[in-house]
């Protein structure tokens, strides 16, 4: 009897089975359908966002870099990275993607990875870029404008208006990197080099004196000899050291006749020139007349007597034998002129050096030094042999037979240049 009131409940409860199967499945359909959509949209704005970075620029204008790009950039920042470029620069990096991803950077100079930036173009030869790095000068610091001139000549070398563009430039720098870059080419743009040298900026003298061609030309001599002959003595002195190595003409030895006429650094600077030229003096009585003059510095006069032998130069013994007021300094170097001579009154000079009273001074001291080894060089003895033995050959007036003299012991040095004034005008 009970039997046909069960058969209902079990259709129901399986009824409601099938329904709760149903909805779950429902429910997996929507989950399914809703992950589809948001990886739709997640791609969709991936897209347009790729499309905005290659069609449009940043808002900010700030560079949006490839994070591996970004990464090498960032480690270039240390000055050792910097120095093995090949280690921290992988080979996935090539010219074409970095080109679009460092020409921000190198529009925006005051960004800190500037620097990196500059430095990475170079290492890998991106030539398109030169033109970005170009409007970037001139910039607050000499040396990044000597580092922007370098790559761009190396990039692309600089051509004549190039040159003429950027010595026109008021940053010093930037006139010594372009006449460092010309310095290194067979053709000498003589006319720039010759200013230079005679700028009014002792920073840029001293840079275009370190760039002199090896074999100037004597037009360079004429150009320099020009500028000098009105030029201020405070800045002459480096172009008067260019002379040294230019070919000599009249005008340049005019020039230097003039200047021999001064006092103070230009004249010594004048003497040690005509020194290294070794050419005979058209005019020896104004050097002469130079270590002669016992009012100006001990050294002044030594320069002159040394300009004397190194030029070869004829006087007579007796003005150098008479330097008033005596000093073993100029002593020393009046022997060498007499012994290059073959003048026995070369040795009493020496002699001289080693009967003067020792003291503390070391440029007495110097000559001291400097007449023991002439001594051991005349009598083929030993530096430390008896001084007494060379004061008695010296007094038996031997005859002479001097071959090359040996260097000069004594380094009369350089005049410095004139300092750079500091910002206060002193």
């Amino acid at each position: 009897m009970n039997a046909p009131a069960q058969t209902p409940r079990k259709l129901s409860r399986s009824a409601r089975r099938k329904e709760r199967i149903a909805q779950m499945g429902r429910k997996r359909h929507r989950v399914l359908l809703g992950a589809g959509l948001c990886c739709c949209f997640a791609i969709s704005m991936a897209a347009l966002a790729l499309v905005d970075r290659a069609v449009a620029p940043n808002p900010s204008g700030a560079a949006v870099f490839d994070e591996e790009v970004r990464a090498v950039l960032r480690h270039m920042r240390s000055g050792i990275a910097q120095q093995s470029l090949e280690r921290v620069v992988p080979a996935s990096l090539t010219p074409a993607q970095c080109q679009r991803e460092l020409a921000p950077i190198l529009a925006a100079p005051g960004d800190p990875l500037f620097v990196p930036a500059v430095l990475l173009t170079e290492h890998l030869h991106i030539v398109a870029l030169a033109p970005v790095l170009r409007t970037a000068l001139p910039l607050p610091d000499p040396e990044l404008d000597s580092l922007v001139v370098r790559v761009l000549d190396k990039l692309t070398p600089l051509t004549d208006n190039d040159l003429h563009e950027l010595m026109a430039c008021e940053a010093p720098a930037i006139k010594t990197a372009a006449l460092k870059a010309f310095a290194q080419r067979s053709q000498t743009p003589i006319p720039m080099l010759a200013d230079a040298l005679c700028d009014d900026d002792a920073e840029l003298r001293a840079a275009s004196l370190a760039t002199m061609p090896p074999a100037p030309p004597p037009e360079l001599t004429d150009a320099l000899a020009r500028n000098l002959e009105t030029l201020p003595p405070d800045r002459a002195i480096e172009g008067i050291a260019a002379l040294a190595l230019c070919p000599w003409t009249e005008r340049g030895g005019s020039v230097l006749l003039q200047r021999l006429r001064e006092d103070g650094d230009i004249c010594d600077q004048t003497l040690l020139t005509l020194a290294r030229l070794a050419r005979p003096l058209d005019q020896p009585a104004t050097v002469l007349a130079i270590a002669q003059d016992g009012a100006r510095p001990l050294l002044t006069r030594a320069r002159a007597v040394w300009c004397i032998e190194r030029t070869n130069t004829v006087v007579a013994p007796e003005a150098l034998t008479s330097l008033w007021p005596e000093h073993p300094v100029l002593d020393y170097f009046a022997a060498r002129v007499l012994l290059a001579a073959n003048r026995p009154a070369g040795a009493q000079l020496l002699a001289r050096i080693l009967r003067h009273a020792e003291d503390d001074d070391p440029e007495v001291e110097a000559a001291r030094l400097g007449a023991r080894h002439l001594f051991a060089e005349l009598t083929d003895t030993s530096l430390y042999a008896d001084p007494a033995t060379w004061l008695q050959w010296a007094d038996s007036q031997p005859a002479l037979a001097v071959g090359v003299l040996p260097p000069s012991a004594i380094d009369l040095g350089l005049p410095g240049p004139p300092a750079a004034p500091t910002e206060d005008g002193r």
